[in-house]
C-alpha cells in the first residue's frame, strides 16, 4: 500500500541580514542576469530580510577557456575585464538605487593563487590532453564567506543565486567524487561558516 504525505507551509523565518552572491560564467553579461540577483534581494526583503549587498562574481577566465576548447570552439570568450566592465554599466542601467546595492568583483582572478586547483574529476575526462585549473563552487563560497568586505557585518548570511538552467543538478550539487573524504573538503577556517547540506532548495553560509 502507498503511504502518502502532505506538505505544510513552513513558517516565515526570523528576520535575518543576507548578502548575496551570484556566481556564473556570464558570457556575456546581460540584463537577466543582473535582475536575478535584484528579484532575490526584492524576494528577501518582501519576507522581512535585510539585503545589503548583491555581489556579481564572474567565474575565472580558466573555466571560459577549458569550456570553449571542450566545445570544439576554440578561445572564444569575453575575459574577465570586459565581462565586469560590462556588468557594470548593466547595473548602473538599472538605476541608482541598483548600483548602490550591486558589486561586480573579479574574486577568483583576485585570489587565483588560493582558489584555482587541478580538476580530476571534471576537466581531465573532458580535456584529457590539457587543461586549465579552475575554481570548483564550493571553495569559491567559503572563501567569499571568508574573505569579502562585504560579509563584515555582524550576523550576516550569504545567499547563492542560481540561474534555472542550474536547477536540474541541485539535487546533487558538487558531490564528491569519493564520498570516503570529507564531502567539505574546503573548512572554513576561524570558524567563519557554516554551509547547509548540498541538495536543499536554499543553501547559505552564515560567518
Amino acid at each position: 500500500m502507498e503511504s502518502t504525505f502532505r506538505l505544510e507551509a513552513s513558517s516565515p523565518a526570523a528576520s535575518r541580514h543576507y548578502v548575496l552572491l551570484v556566481s556564473g560564467t556570464m558570457n556575456p553579461p546581460h540584463q537577466g542576469h543582473v535582475r536575478l540577483g535584484l528579484r532575490a534581494a526584492d524576494a528577501l526583503r518582501a519576507e522581512g530580510h535585510t539585503v545589503s549587498a548583491v555581489c556579481f562574481v564572474p567565474v575565472h577566465n580558466n573555466y571560459m577557456h577549458n569550456k570553449a576548447t571542450a566545445q570544439g570552439n576554440g578561445p572564444l570568450f569575453y575575459p574577465m575585464e570586459q565581462r565586469c566592465i560590462m556588468l557594470q554599466a548593466l547595473v548602473a542601467a538599472e538605476g541608482e538605487a541598483a548600483a548602490d546595492l550591486c558589486h561586480v568583483i573579479d574574486h577568483e582572478g583576485e585570489h587565483s593563487e588560493e582558489l584555482l586547483e587541478e580538476s580530476p574529476g571534471y576537466w581531465a575526462p573532458k580535456l584529457p590532453n590539457a587543461y586549465l585549473r579552475t575554481v570548483p563552487t564550493v571553495r569559491l563560497i567559503h572563501h567569499f564567506a571568508r574573505t569579502s568586505p562585504h560579509m563584515q557585518p555582524a550576523g550576516a548570511r550569504l545567499g547563492l543565486v542560481f540561474g534555472v538552467d542550474n536547477l536540474a543538478g541541485m539535487a546533487s550539487w558538487n558531490p564528491h567524487p569519493h564520498p570516503h573524504l570529507n564531502p567539505n573538503p574546503y573548512p572554513n577556517q576561524g570558524g567563519h561558516g557554516l554551509v547547509e547540506p548540498a541538495g536543499r532548495a536554499a543553501i547559505e553560509l552564515r560567518p
